[in-house]
């Protein structure tokens, strides 16, 4: 024991102390949190219009954005950790309270933790929000995503969002994910026009999961001329749909993301309409000059018609047009021309090969991430000494492998299959492996890790696929963790050792040591999906 002490001590990465500015922003937001609350239940209407006249003249703009974030996710956190909420004043209170003039970004996100509120919060945050917003000028950001539910903060609708856009013309981020309120109409009031002098400066929005249009969305992307990411799961649509309406005035846009993976109520039936085929990439050609990042469904017949877009170097490839299918020939052609272009790769796919791995490994030489997703491993080649000189991943830095559809399923895969994409790169900062293999052992890791460039990782996470709730799935003991703490001197995360043959209260011990040794490392112990 003491000797693996004496390791910590040597070996692991310590907390960086904070900065002074950090403790003084964390103290001035406690304290003034504090003098709220004190003041809530006595004089709560005085000082809350002190607070306001004062705070805008006595701390800068830049800083009190900080403070305004602090000091709502502190009193977030209170709440989620009361068991009764009672005596605690409420959330919309504090956010009544604090709202100045000056401020510019108004991030309301970390509500959604909150978990189910009273309607009539809810109801008090939107008169709050109709209120204040024609007040606040200055916002470049706003974020208001919810969790998707009825009865949880921040919230957004058509109203709200037509406050937003006749007064906040210096607006460049909005985020309003999973507010099923929100409408094409709401989506009208962002627009400049005759009328209204709407968002122009808008440069990111996302408004996933809301209950807007292709339509919808295909009138934004033509009226907002500095937008250039756009959160929406079926943008490939609405390019199609301005390619039908043919309009003369039609613009080239700035997006430099598309994803058409399609939204949760599509189903297996209509799924196939989100088919990357021959027109959808003359849509986006035509359409967006500039892309950069691509998240497409297809089949492996589809691949070779992204030939033709040559500016993306960040690629998500989903072979499910309804159900399940695999990378073929026609992947493997487009890697071989393509795969210089990439730096970020990712399938989605029902069985993945030696072979694919292969060709990735030989063709995307610029490579930086590299995530696979498959319900299957099939093992059609070996790996010899000679390959491994062809393998040209020398950039990579995150590698993501998940095999199998349940955390039950047993997967074969070759022994020197993963070494073989990962001994290249000196630059590794995150290795993922969900899977229940009957490779993974002690000695099997341990060499693993032996044979690649662990310098720099930071993230590594062992475990099995879907939900990690099985005890003891994976024949990996406490001698691995150790193992790779000694051998990765930058490690910050490690898991998931509740699915490893190890107990609680060994875990327990290995966290008293690391604290004790003031590590920055997090053991991970606990249900998670992958």
């Amino acid at each position: 024991m003491f000797t693996f002490r004496w390791k910590f001590n040597t070996m692991v990465i310590k907390k960086s102390p904070s900065s002074l500015y950090s403790l003084a922003l964390n103290l001035v937001s406690k304290l003034l949190l504090q003098q709220w609350r004190h003041t809530y239940h006595y004089n709560y209407i005085q000082y809350s219009q002190e607070l306001k006249e004062k705070i805008g003249v006595i701390i800068p703009y830049t800083i009190y954005d900080q403070i305004f974030d602090q000091m709502i996710d502190a009193h977030a956190r209170e709440i989620q950790g009361e068991i009764s909420n009672d005596s605690i004043p409420s959330m919309t209170c504090l956010i009544n309270s604090i709202i100045v003039p000056n401020l510019r970004k108004f991030n309301l996100n970390c509500l959604r933790h909150m978990g189910t509120v009273k309607d009539e919060e809810i109801r008090y945050l939107e008169t709050i929000l109709l209120t204040e917003l024609p007040a606040l000028n200055n916002l470049i950001e706003i974020s208001l995503q919810t969790s998707g539910t009825d009865f949880t903060l921040p919230v957004c609708n058509d109203e709200i969002l037509g406050k937003i856009g006749s007064s906040c013309p210096n607006l460049k981020t909005l985020d309003i994910s999973y507010n099923h309120t929100v409408t094409d109409e709401g989506l009208e009031y962002l627009l400049p026009s005759e009328n209204q002098e709407g968002c122009p400066l808008l440069a990111k929005i996302s408004v996933f999961e809301c209950s807007v249009t292709t339509k919808g969305i295909a009138m934004l992307l033509q009226a907002l001329s500095r937008l250039k990411f756009l959160g929406f799961r079926e943008t490939g649509q609405s390019l199609l749909y301005l390619d039908r309406q043919a309009l003369p005035d039609s613009k080239k846009l700035h997006l430099a993301h598309v994803n058409n993976l399609g939204i949760i109520s599509r189903t297996c039936k209509d799924i196939y309409k989100l088919k990357c085929d021959e027109k959808m990439v003359n849509a986006i050609c035509y359409h967006c000059p500039n892309l950069n990042g691509l998240k497409v469904r297809v089949s492996d017949s589809e691949v070779k018609l992204l030939q033709s877009i040559r500016t993306v170097s960040i690629l998500e490839l989903v072979y499910n047009l309804g159900s399940p299918s695999s990378p073929g020939g026609n992947t493997i052609q487009y890697l071989q021309l393509c795969g210089t272009q990439l730096v970020s790769l990712s399938f989605v796919c029902d069985a993945f090969s030696s072979q694919f791995l292969k060709v990735v490994s030989e063709n995307c030489n610029n490579l930086k991430r590299l995530w696979i997703r498959s319900n299957r491993f099939i093992c059609d080649q070996d790996f010899s000494n000679s390959d491994k000189k062809k393998c040209a991943l020398s950039n990579l830095e995150v590698f993501f492998l998940r095999v199998g559809h349940l955390d039950f399923e047993i997967c074969q895969i070759p022994r020197n299959v993963i070494s073989y994409v990962l001994h290249k790169s000196n630059v590794l900062t995150e290795v993922v492996l969900a899977m229940k293999n009957g490779l993974f052992s002690d000695s099997y890791v341990q060499e693993l890790f032996a044979s690649i460039q662990t310098s720099k990782l930071k993230n590594v996470m062992i475990l099995v696929p879907h939900k990690n709730v099985t005890i003891s799935s994976l024949n990996l003991s406490m001698a691995t963790a150790e193992a790779l703490i000694c051998m990765c001197p930058h490690l910050e995360q490690l898991g998931n050792l509740l699915v490893w043959d190890v107990s609680l209260e060994e875990i327990q011990e290995l966290r008293r040591q690391l604290k004790l040794s003031n590590s920055a490392l997090v053991l991970l112990y606990r249900l998670m999906y992958s």
